[in-house]
């Protein structure tokens, strides 16, 4: 065949390897390879440069002869299938701040229904993300954690503390989600006050339902702190199936039992809203200290100051310049002595 432009037999779509093989079979130029690849495929890689990976490719002059023989026939004709990509589950919550699991779920919940919005981080508020849906708004109080149930502290810091900032209309519902479980005293407490729970089974249903790939979750952790729209203005992801759709993420079911969660004798060891420090008016109004041990590591860990670490024997003197001084004159004046020698002397006078 030569180079004619009115049949095009030798291009097979998707597969350059045997569209070039076709090609040279056929005696078509590189340069008109190289053309109509950069049109049909390639449209960001100039021709010159595709005839020059043409010209490098390798092909078999007879590609039957290198088909290695089985020792045993196929066992299918059928094509294997396409690897899964790697998406969001619930268990990447444990790794991520409360305003960073606020960005996930949310997304999520966008991709059901309405849009979401997330306080600022100087907000002093006990809500990470408010939910706005057709006919209602739910704000949510987000705890995510390594270990541990979640406990009635948080049920008082939303009964207790600002939900939203003023110049938000306050949520017509309230709940709080975690990727772990919560306490019984936790749950009768949020029942008593219409607060819903959500624990790790109902949120890993949300992201199987949603299917948010790795690629989105980098994005939404890396530049999602400072965007304060919907979700799915960083993200294009298509909504969720009408069939999985259907369901109110609300009253959706689990994806799994939560008892495998559940630790023996797990109580809420935290101070409850009453018991937080008195200079403190709102409850965790940071955030930094929601979730056990998650944002700062050291937390109640320090020794109290004065306990250990102490320079001299007078822990009151620790740090005095005076002190030191007088000790520098002990020392140069002889007078300073041992323990041993100190008790000793009455005893040889």
């Amino acid at each position: 065949m030569s180079d004619s432009k009115q049949s095009f037999s030798w291009y097979a779509p998707d597969d350059i390897r045997r569209t070039v093989e076709n090609g040279v079979a056929n005696d078509v130029s590189t340069t008109l390879m190289a053309e109509y690849l950069s049109e049909h495929e390639f449209d960001d890689i100039p021709a010159p440069r595709l005839k020059q990976i043409i010209e490098n490719l390798p092909i078999s002059e007879d590609t039957e002869s290198n088909t290695v023989d089985l020792s045993q026939p196929k066992a299918t004709d059928a094509d294997p299938r396409d690897d899964l990509p790697t998406q969001l589950t619930v268990g990447d919550l444990e790794y991520t701040s409360n305003r960073e699991a606020a960005r996930l779920v949310g997304l999520a919940l966008e991709l059901f229904e309405g849009n979401t919005v997330r306080p600022t981080a100087a907000t002093e508020v006990e809500t990470d993300l408010i939910w706005h849906r057709q006919h209602v708004t739910v704000g949510f109080r987000i705890v995510p954690t390594p270990t541990g149930s979640v406990g009635t502290k948080h049920i008082d810091a939303l009964q207790n503390g600002q939900i939203v900032p003023d110049d938000v209309r306050r949520p017509s519902k309230l709940a709080i989600v975690t990727n772990r479980v919560f306490t019984d005293e936790a749950l009768d407490l949020a029942e008593k006050h219409n607060i819903y729970c959500f624990d790790a089974g109902h949120v890993e249903e949300w992201f199987r339902r949603a299917r948010i790939p790795m690629t989105a979750v980098g994005t939404l952790l890396e530049d999602g702190e400072s965007h304060d729209g919907p979700l799915t203005d960083l993200v294009e992801l298509p909504s969720i199936p009408a069939p999985r759709k259907a369901v109110d993420p609300l009253e959706i079911n689990r994806a799994f039992d939560t008892d495998s969660l559940t630790t023996p004798a797990e109580e809420d060891a935290t101070p409850s809203q009453a018991e937080r420090t008195e200079t403190s008016e709102h409850h965790q109004t940071s955030g930094l200290d929601r979730s056990t041990a998650r944002d700062d590591p050291l937390n109640e860990t320090q020794p109290p100051a004065g306990k250990t670490g102490t320079l001299y024997a007078d822990p009151d003197a620790d740090g005095d310049f005076e002190a030191f001084d007088e000790f520098v004159a002990d020392i140069e004046g002889g007078a300073q002595q041992s323990p041993t020698t100190a008790e000793e002397e009455p005893d040889s006078q």
